[in-house]
């Protein structure tokens, strides 16, 4: 591990600008997780498959969002179905609050803030002007929006910024809460997952867009890290963090203490692939983990 000046980092940190990594972090606080993903860049558009992984490999696709156009469906009269949420891949007893109206069902575009959680009540009015009650669904295919909402129950219509799934899913027989962020534009098919999250701690509510949980998380919120072959620059760091880097089975590899506020580790003898680093902030006890690749 070296140290390293301020002056060297901002002519490393130019160097890496272009590989900086936008991905998995977690914001701790009194020993409950929100793990967080950015997906960077956004994901989707016409005939696009993006399979939401929730606790980021730790588990099998937990739901899939797809879009679907007249060929791929089948033929018929309408060009898109868009973002059916199935669940081939995923995990039977995975949920998406929504309505169910027996035949297909249609999950809800939410707004930022709205409490997901087993007991949530949240009814939503259909672009047919009739208010309908939402409950989990289990159902393995599900519509977002059906043909640039030309049916009823559609809630993902066009041109309305951004909404939020809200997700029902088990980790190791657990069910977590969770919230995804997709836009769809002009057309049904034009549609873009930007990030998502989940609570750690199960059965626990978490907020439509919620990404911490204390006051004393940003501070860690604000590093930046960025990864370029074997070294590991960290920006705008606490006065004193301790660091971990750990690989995918979970086996701590590496670990140490900063004391700039500039730092990066250098890990020549670490073998190529994706690590999980985790930063401990001495004063605050907050913690923040994010997934790296060295090449």
């Amino acid at each position: 591990m070296k140290k390293i000046t301020s002056q060297k980092l901002a002519k490393r940190l130019a160097q890496y600008g272009a590989l900086s990594l936008a991905v998995t972090g977690i914001a701790e606080s009194n020993g409950q997780n929100i793990i967080y993903t950015d997906v960077d860049p956004d994901e989707g558009g016409p005939g696009y498959l993006y399979l939401l992984n929730m606790d980021g490999g730790l588990t099998q696709n937990d739901f899939a969002l797809r879009h679907f156009n007249s060929a791929t469906s089948g033929g018929g009269n309408y060009n898109v179905l868009v973002g059916g949420v199935y669940s081939s891949s995923a995990q039977p007893n995975n949920a998406i609050f929504g309505y169910d109206q027996g035949v297909w069902q249609y999950p809800f575009a939410l707004d930022s803030g709205v409490t997901i959680s087993n007991s949530m009540m949240v009814s939503s009015t259909s672009n047919f002007g009739s208010m309908v009650p939402g409950a989990w669904v289990y159902d393995g295919f599900q519509t977002l929006n059906y043909a640039d909402c030309t049916f009823s129950f559609d809630n993902w219509c066009p041109n309305q910024g951004d909404k939020y799934l809200g997700l029902r899913f088990e980790i190791a027989g657990q069910i977590h809460f969770g919230w995804a962020r997709i836009e769809v534009g002009t057309t049904a098919g034009d549609w873009l997952i930007k990030d998502y999250a989940y609570h750690d701690t199960p059965n626990a509510p978490i907020n439509a867009g919620q990404t911490v949980l204390g006051i004393e998380d940003n501070i860690l919120n604000q590093v930046k890290v960025v990864a370029l072959s074997k070294s590991i620059a960290l920006y705008n760091l606490p006065d004193v963090s301790r660091y971990n880097i750990i690989n995918m089975t979970g086996q701590q590899v590496l670990k140490g203490e900063t004391q700039n506020r500039d730092y990066v580790i250098e890990a020549p003898s670490l073998a190529s692939g994706v690590y999980i680093l985790e930063l401990n902030d001495i004063n605050s006890d907050a913690v923040l983990r994010k997934k790296v690749v060295l090449q």
